[in-house]
Order: structure tokens, then C-alpha cells, then sequence
């Protein structure tokens, strides 16, 4: 693997929007690698971001290209629709699932536990994951706001979703 970057790994559990935020504060400044995808993919995490020291940037990376690229929201609402023009049932499990994981469980679980399959696009482990860090980025940085319910509940209100807070 010539050229792949090399990144500190770091675990941090996925938790309820207060503990997650607390435990996220404590990363000092660098570059980790936070998850590794089922397509060999990374999630990695630039602390800080743009807008502080608690801010941090969510990067997917390809260590094939040794290249990365921050996930839109535009892309992951995009590739939610596709899911749900394809396949409806399959895409409200994702979204159940999305919220178990914005609930704080852990994406590899929620994907376990309710069966969530590829249906389109994103992987569900790449959309999950992702959007565990995404959201955790939010809570830091809007600590007196939403965080990672101002998202979720656009997901949910999109896509008629009862199964929420």
C-alpha cells in the first residue's frame, strides 16, 4: 500500500448527545482514524475544524486513492431519496436505524440488530458511520441548538417517520 496515509486510531463509543459531545471535547488536535468501512474506506477526523478548538472536520477516505473528502448533507439526503425510490421498506429501516444510532448506539450494532441491507449508493455502514461523527461535529458546535436532532428530525419529517425520540 504505497503512499496510504497513516493515521492515529481512535475508539470513541457512540453515546447520547451530552456524553458523546463530553468525550469528543477531550480529542486533542491531529488527525485519527476513527472507523473502518466494509469497503476498506476510513472515517477520519481533523481536530480542530473552522469554527474552534472543539470543532472537528469528518473526512471519508479512500487509502487506495490516499484521498478524502468530507460527506455533504446534500449527498447523504440524495442518497437517502435513491434508497427510498428503490426500495421504501428497506430505506425506513435505515432511517430506524439512523435514528438508533443518533439515539447514541453504535452504527455496527443498529446495522446487526435491524437487519439495515444495502439497497443503493451509500453503503449503510459508510451513511451510518459517517453521520455518528457528522452528528458528534454538530453537538460540539452547537452545543444550545439541535446538534444532530436538527438532521434527524428533517429525515424523519421527510420520510414520515414515526420511530424517533
Amino acid at each position: 500500500m504505497s503512499g496510504e496515509k497513516e493515521f492515529n486510531k481512535l475508539s470513541v463509543p457512540n453515546a447520547k448527545q451530552d456524553e458523546f459531545r463530553k468525550n469528543l471535547k477531550e480529542i486533542k488536535s491531529g488527525e485519527y482514524e476513527v472507523e473502518q468501512l466494509n469497503d476498506g474506506n476510513k472515517i477520519i477526523i481533523k481536530k480542530p475544524g473552522k469554527k474552534g478548538p472543539d470543532d472537528f472536520q469528518v473526512v471519508l477516505y479512500d487509502p487506495k486513492l490516499n484521498k478524502g473528502k468530507p460527506l455533504s448533507y446534500e449527498e447523504i439526503f440524495s442518497d437517502i431519496e435513491l434508497k427510498n425510490k428503490k426500495d421504501p421498506k428497506k430505506t425506513k429501516a435505515l432511517i430506524n436505524g439512523l435514528n438508533d444510532v443518533c439515539k447514541g448506539k453504535e452504527p455496527d450494532n443498529v446495522i446487526k440488530e435491524r437487519k439495515i441491507e444495502n439497497i443503493t449508493g451509500l453503503s449503510a455502514d459508510t451513511l451510518l458511520k459517517n453521520l455518528k461523527w457528522i452528528w458528534g461535529q454538530e453537538d460540539c458546535n452547537y452545543k444550545k441548538g439541535k446538534g444532530r436532532w436538527l438532521s434527524m428530525d428533517e429525515i424523519n419529517k421527510k420520510h414520515g417517520n414515526e420511530d424517533k425520540k
